[in-house]
């Protein structure tokens, strides 16, 4: 009995949350400037505190080394097969380089900062699958997302540091891309230019008062104000998202608002395009194809508040979500736009490439709407996460799928419009339209290779499994996030 009940012990110590965490190790590098990048970060007192932190903060459900070596890549990164994270010495050999090569002050402390900015942002990629977080929209951006957030928390001002040099390092990476063709908008990352802005939103967010002298005269005024307004909803949606995994604290409710099957809400959809006389052919087209995809919203979701979608003249040509009033605006000169754009194709192409842009241009404001309304602790920008959530719909959907190839030719439109990296909205709140044509017809292809052999050339292999992986996840993660609200993805 005794064996037993010692047996017993030792098995709850093992599963014990103290035993399941972040297990730094640190291997011996053998070249000479391994060795010293090993000697410059291991010194660095960030890296014990960040990993007490995230120890003392957060229950994982086994061991996840941090293991520090000299891999022959730059490179650190989270393996989920190992449930590990890795931190190269030949990344600190290269930030080393990087920051001296610059003329940065204090190259040799910057290096610190933006590796432990960088072991922050794998936390957040290993939180993010050991938990099981259901995350949408860019992992990437989730993740340096997180790691923004918990830099400050875990060390204060010295965290903020940390988030402004990861912020100037992708800033300094970026400027040095001059040519469109060497940007990789297939790639799950966003590019170091958009990177920067993102960081320095997260930064000024947290504080505007304080960061402003340094942040207003790089970003522009517009975004600023968005950053500032979002801020506080990001720390709530990760508040959510994180806390049934508390090692102290009270979960809070992943859904905070359900509907209501006594009183089921609804889209309508109201035409408030005057007209002298009858509208012509392709605007009765239009409006038939908004009210068919609301039926289909209708028929499939039941969102939390009641929702108008509006087709009416709008003094700026661009589609939007109102949360106040719930009404999803479709713009006629956003459409008008859009079919002088596509003028260049044959009438057959520009035919269903305005239906496809009709069509989805519902199902993203639908998504804006039930983003907002249900209060979905989304990862990343808004804007992105309803068009992957509208994304996902048009594949899913037999009809609209047929749809997703010239939808992609309308993002290709748009991308070609712009001739050179300066036209590039990098601190925008969205995602590229070069990104979105790669994200949509990338997981049109993995959904349905055999439909779509021919997409598998926009990419490399390499990139074509992480895609087959990123849309089961996001899939999979959608459907618990939408599961009180309607039809699975």
């Amino acid at each position: 009995m005794r064996a037993r009940l010692m047996s017993f012990v030792c098995l709850v110590f093992l599963q014990s949350p103290a035993s399941a965490q972040l297990v730094p190790s640190w291997q011996n590098a053998v070249s000479a400037d391994g060795k010293a990048a090993q000697q410059l970060i291991q010194s660095d007192p960030a890296h014990d505190e960040l990993v007490r932190y995230i120890n003392s903060t957060y229950r994982f459900p086994r061991k996840v080394p941090l293991i520090y070596t000299e891999a022959g890549k730059i490179n650190a990164w989270y393996q989920g097969n190992s449930h590990s994270i890795t931190v190269s010495y030949d990344l600190v050999v290269f930030l080393r380089k990087f920051f001296r090569a610059k003329g940065v002050a204090n190259p040799d402390q910057r290096t610190r900062e933006t590796v432990a900015f960088i072991l922050l942002h794998e936390m957040g990629h290993a939180l993010i699958h050991e938990l099981d977080l259901p995350a949408v929209g860019r992992e990437e951006d989730a993740a340096d997302e997180f790691a923004a957030l918990m830099a400050t928390r875990a060390v204060g001002d010295r965290g903020k540091n940390m988030a402004f040099t990861a912020a100037e390092w992708f800033g300094l990476m970026g400027r040095g891309i001059a040519k469109m063709e060497d940007l990789e908008f297939w790639d799950e990352h966003s590019l170091n230019s958009q990177r920067f802005y993102k960081i320095l939103c997260m930064i000024y967010g947290s504080n505007p008062a304080a960061t402003e002298e340094v942040v207003k005269p790089l970003v522009p005024v517009t975004r600023l104000m968005t950053a500032k307004k979002r801020f506080p909803q990001k720390v709530q949606r990760w508040d959510r998202l994180l806390s049934s995994h508390l090692l102290n604290g009270r979960a809070l409710p992943l859904h905070p608002i359900l509907p209501e099957p006594a009183n089921p809400r609804q889209i309508s959809f109201q035409n408030e395009v005057k007209s002298g006389g009858l509208l012509p052919v392709s605007e009765l087209a239009r409006i038939q194809q908004f009210q068919k995809v609301v039926g289909w919203l209708n028929r499939s979701y039941s969102p939390p508040k009641h929702l108008y979608a509006k087709y009416m003249v709008t003094d700026v040509p661009k589609n939007f979500f109102l949360p106040l009033t719930g009404n999803i605006i479709l713009s006629k000169p956003f459409f008008d736009s859009a079919d002088s754009r596509l003028n260049h194709l044959k009438a057959a192409e520009k035919f269903e490439t305005l239906k496809a842009l009709e069509t989805f241009s519902v199902l993203q404001e639908f998504s804006r709407g039930i983003i907002e309304d249900a209060k979905l602790p989304i990862t990343g920008e808004p804007e992105d996460a309803a068009a992957e959530l509208a994304m996902l719909m048009v594949i899913r959907h037999p009809e609209y799928r047929k749809l997703a190839e010239p939808l992609g030719r309308w993002y290709k439109v748009l991308g070609n419009s712009k001739e050179n990296v300066l036209q590039l909205n990098y601190w925008s709140e969205s995602a590229l339209d070069q990104q979105r044509y790669y994200d949509l017809l990338g997981y049109l292809h993995v959904a349905y290779p055999q439909q779509f052999p021919h997409l598998s050339g926009l990419f490399s292999p390499k990139r074509l499994a992480k895609m087959r992986y990123e849309y089961q996840n996001k899939r999979r993660n959608w459907w618990r996030l939408l599961q009180p609200f309607g039809t699975p993805i």
